[in-house]
């Protein structure tokens, strides 16, 4: 019997491992033209839009054509999707995969991927995650699964050893009258001096969305953490903020909790947009950056020594302070 040829490689294993800068070298030296380099956020939030703009359009009695048509764009755009941070925590997502996916494979797409969860981890915990099986199933059945197995995370190590903390300092804490008064200056510095005025601005977020800024000039933008973590926004409203600022100040972020699960996924999404868009960030919290987040993991089980947790915001949390560190 002849075998299909893998479709795709799934490198997994925790934080700083090395994972993305792998991807990168592959992705600047492989020679196909029609590739596509994109955090999985951002790629979701674009079949979300093309599904929407499908519905809008399509003649009656054709709905059953939608992913299909949207696959098949995707694959005509590019046929190698490097995705980076390849993680499921939106019911929205997780209940499309498969079929996205199995019509896109069906098309000859090649797919790497990096994750810190291996495949039978993914939405671990999730919403009719029975739903959700199939697409695992499909990803082992389409992709070779690479576990790093690396113990070092890179991006502390760097971090430690070549460059002054103090004189590149972007995490601020406590949140107290010094450190307000400091991150004040610091954003009057950042976009020019006393004599430039920051004004509110309104950005253009897909589907119709906007997102208004209270403060930003000069491609420095100002935000509170209620503003960006607690009101009803989403990764549509972080990729239009990454497209429009290079340095972006949170303020006021409180110490989280699985008890503040909202506010945290949304924290964890944006620290996850700002980097893949290289945007800065600095950030006035309430505590030490590795006690922001506190509070037990729900311990599933432990597999070859690795615990499994349920919760994937708190498990991504170790990526959003490896990230913040760098």
């Amino acid at each position: 019997a002849t075998l299909d040829p893998p479709q795709g490689v799934y490198l997994w294993d925790g934080v700083g491992c090395g994972k993305t800068m792998l991807m990168d070298l592959f992705f600047e030296h492989v020679a196909v033209s029609r590739k596509k380099r994109v955090s999985f956020h951002t790629f979701m939030l674009d079949v979300h839009s093309r599904l929407h703009a499908w519905r809008r359009t399509a003649p009656p009695g054709r709905e059953h054509e939608m992913m299909h048509a949207v696959a098949a764009r995707l694959v005509d755009e590019a046929w190698l999707l490097c995705f980076d941070e390849f993680q499921v925590t939106d019911i929205a997502n997780a209940m499309i995969m498969r079929q996205l996916f199995q019509a896109m494979f069906a098309r000859g797409v090649v797919v790497l991927a990096t994750s810190n969860r291996e495949p039978d981890d993914l939405y671990l915990g999730g919403l009719q995650r029975d739903s959700f099986l199939p697409f695992i199933a499909l990803l082992k059945a389409r992709a070779v699964v690479v576990h790093m197995a690396s113990q070092t995370d890179y991006r502390r190590t760097f971090t430690q050893t070549t460059q002054s903390y103090d004189a590149k300092q972007t995490y601020f804490h406590p949140i107290d009258g010094r450190n307000k008064a400091f991150l004040e200056r610091l954003f009057v510095e950042s976009i020019g001096g006393p004599g430039v005025n920051a004004q509110t601005q309104t950005l253009s977020v897909m589907m119709g969305r906007e997102l208004t800024v209270l403060s930003a000039a000069n491609g420095v933008a100002q935000f509170s953490f209620d503003a960006l973590c607690r009101q009803p926004v989403y990764t549509a409203d972080y990729a239009a903020l990454c497209a429009a600022y290079d340095t972006v100040f949170l303020l006021d972020v409180p110490v989280m909790s699985m008890a503040s699960r909202n506010e945290l996924r949304r924290f964890i999404t944006l620290v996850d947009q700002l980097y893949e868009a290289k945007v800065k960030l600095v950030l006035l919290a309430a505590a030490p950056l590795p006690a922001l987040f506190v509070g037990e993991r729900t311990e599933i089980d432990t597999v070859g020594g690795r615990a499994r947790f349920q919760e994937d915001e708190a498990f991504a949390f170790d990526r959003t302070v490896s990230r913040i560190m760098e």
